[in-house]
């Protein structure tokens, strides 16, 4: 009667260690990221004369690194527009993030000589 009893406890406790390691494994299956969405504001200010600069006021969610692209090719958190000629004129941000996520923001303002 002992041998069965031994055995019985020796079988549980090997099904305890085996479950303690599948735990274990599952525990380094690292979660995936849920980072949250890109969130991107810019806005545009007169310089003085026909000088514009742009820039991106919030930046959030995503994964960083972030890139930031403008039209026109420049990078960076600022743009400015060296010549606005007079009228309304489009200025737009893109960022990408580490993930390669993208989000673009644009902005329209109207170009005025302000001396």
């Amino acid at each position: 009667m002992m041998s069965s009893m031994s055995n019985a406890f020796s079988r549980r406790i090997r099904s305890a260690a085996v479950v303690a390691a599948c735990v274990a494994a599952v525990a380094l299956v690292p979660a995936p990221a849920h980072a949250s969405p890109l969130v991107l504001d810019v806005s545009c200010w007169p310089e003085g004369g026909l000088h514009y600069g742009c820039q991106v006021d919030t930046l959030s969610g995503g994964t960083a690194p972030y890139s930031i692209t403008w039209l026109g090719g420049h990078a960076g958190q600022y743009s400015f527009i060296d010549t606005c000629n007079y009228g309304y004129r489009t200025q737009r941000a893109t960022v990408t993030d580490a993930t390669g996520a993208k989000v673009t923001d644009s902005v329209t303002y109207f170009c005025t000589d302000l001396g």
